[in-house]
């Protein structure tokens, strides 16, 4: 199993859409995850941020590793990276936030 993106998003957002644009500049596939389509998928935004704000990259590694990076400019920067380094990497960067564990 490989890596997967998604990015939460809404559509009027700007910022979401710029990544979007680079993603696609780059030839880099995004799934969409659309709060106003999936407003349940918030609740993962304010489990780890506290707030539901976009664009948040999320990453799905191939050990099964979940992370997530916010902002436009972070997101866009790690997109270029992949893109330079010849796709998306197996691991999940360690520098990206992680969800609170159940236990928390």
């Amino acid at each position: 199993m490989s890596s997967s993106l998604s990015l939460y998003l809404t559509p009027f957002c700007f910022f979401c859409q710029r990544v979007l644009f680079v993603a696609n500049q780059l030839g880099i596939e995004l799934q969409h995850i659309d709060l106003y389509d999936q407003p349940e998928a918030g609740e993962d935004l304010l489990a780890l941020r506290g707030r539901t704000t976009v664009p948040v990259l999320r990453m799905n590694d191939a050990q099964g590793g979940v992370r997530f990076l916010p902002e436009s400019h972070d997101i866009i920067r790690a997109l270029k990276s992949f893109s330079a380094q010849g796709g998306v990497p197996d691991t999940v960067p360690e520098s990206w936030m992680q969800l609170p564990s159940a236990a928390s």
